[in-house]
């Protein structure tokens, strides 16, 4: 039996992080702005002579010396360029920071079309896995509580069947149920076991809590968990989705925003009035992506600022999401800018031919780690006529084609009608 001592190591000193951490959100908004700029001036300067960053920050008249003399984090930013995916896929060796400690390669399916291949560090996990806990304990999740996770990422899944993955599942009293896999007779399953196991919460895609809740609700069943609050997190949460799921379970939703790219990025307190931003882990601009300048309380292209990964940062990073930032304060005494709305990145569900619903993360998934694929996008016609569109890069091999295919057909069903069309967009 081997045991992954690094993979509890980790959690432990993300414990540790935790403890003073939590009481940043209640920092004024001027301390907050102080932190916030001192961590990104920080990151810059370890930046500074990178391949790709030195060459950045050269151009925009970022020298040393006067990266230290900015007192303005708006100044800095706005002479920054937006970082695309597709920079990251042509200067990604340049990019990374090799003497980072405990570096290790990460991938993103993409949400929105583009799956990413990065990396990150040990410093970026446990400050992820710190932020992570303040956010579950502000949603309705305390230490040793039974939760559930229904969750979909191979990856995720995998750790957790680990034998670490499994301590840990003892310890923090967590069972997992695969919604990439929500038949009928799976949902009366995870029915039977959330019963049984009295979860206080759930954590889950947006669309797989409220399946199971239409589910719940068709059957005339009323659940007796959770407890305490449902998570969701991964997709829009729309007020009707919302509504329908509070209907069902009876306790509070709470929604959260996030990628796999730069972990969580901010979530609802109690009082449900936008997603408090972890500000000391990332910097998040809404703009308008014409002008380039700045949007208040209107709609707008999100970029993000991870503050935590110094093995590869993603620095003014075009994450593919729009959404609204709040113009208001929380009354429930955080402080710090809130993010009113998110407004992209839909992810839908199918249901097969054989009655078998399928989470469209599962799509996104498909791509991880697919180095060659730049953009992608899946179509279901009808039951049984699908449609795949793959723009490849230069790294795209031909065995490629035939491992995505034979992963979507063992959902979709190898019956279907499956056609695969490369184009340039």
């Amino acid at each position: 039996m081997h045991i992954n001592y690094k993979f509890l190591s980790i959690h432990l000193n993300a414990l540790n992080v935790y403890r003073f951490k939590r009481k940043w959100l209640f920092f004024t908004t001027n301390e907050l702005e102080i932190l916030q700029l001192n961590r990104l001036k920080k990151l810059l300067l370890q930046f500074h002579e990178n391949p790709f960053y030195g060459g950045i920050l050269q151009k925009a008249g970022l020298t040393f010396q006067e990266i230290h003399n900015i007192d303005n984090i708006h100044e800095i930013l706005s002479r920054l360029p937006i970082l695309t995916k597709d920079d990251i896929h042509k200067h990604k060796e340049e990019m990374l920071n090799k003497n980072a400690r405990g570096i290790f390669e990460d991938s993103s399916g993409g949400s929105t079309g583009t799956p990413l291949n990065f990396y990150h560090d040990e410093t970026w996990l446990i400050n992820m896995a710190s932020t992570t806990l303040i956010n579950d304990t502000m949603q309705g999740w305390y230490f040793f509580c039974p939760h559930v996770k229904l969750w979909g990422s191979p990856k995720d899944a995998g750790e957790l069947d680990s034998v670490s993955g499994k301590i840990l599942n003892i310890i923090r009293r967590r069972h997992f149920c695969d919604s990439f896999d929500m038949p009928v007779e799976k949902l009366w399953k995870y029915h039977a076991d959330m019963e049984k196991f009295r979860p206080v919460v759930i954590f889950s895609y947006a669309s797989s809590i409220y399946i199971l809740a239409n589910f719940l609700h068709a059957h005339g069943i009323d659940p007796s968990y959770p407890t305490r609050s449902i998570i969701s997190t991964a997709e829009c949460l729309d007020e009707q989705m919302r509504d329908k799921i509070q209907k069902v379970f009876k306790v509070p939703v709470y929604d959260r925003y996030g990628s796999r790219e730069v972990g969580c990025i901010g979530g609802e307190c109690e009082k449900h009035k936008g997603r408090h931003l972890h500000i000391y882990d990332h910097i998040l601009e809404c703009i308008d992506p014409r002008s380039g300048k700045p949007v208040r309380g209107g709609a707008g292209e999100l970029i993000i600022t991870d503050l935590n990964n110094y093995a590869f940062p993603f620095i003014r990073y075009r994450i593919g999401d729009w959404g609204i930032l709040s113009t208001e304060k929380c009354n429930c005494g955080r402080n710090g800018p809130m993010l009113k709305k998110v407004l992209g990145r839909t992810t839908d569900t199918i249901t097969t031919k054989s009655g078998r619903m399928v989470h469209g993360e599962y799509f996104t998934h498909v791509f991880y780690g697919v180095d060659g694929v730049s953009q992608f996008q899946f179509v279901q016609e009808n039951r049984e006529h699908y449609r795949l569109f793959i723009v490849k890069n230069e790294n795209y091999q031909d065995d490629f084609t035939k491992s995505i295919v034979r992963e979507i057909n063992e959902v979709i069903g190898e019956d279907c009608c499956l056609e695969v069309h490369f184009v340039d967009e």
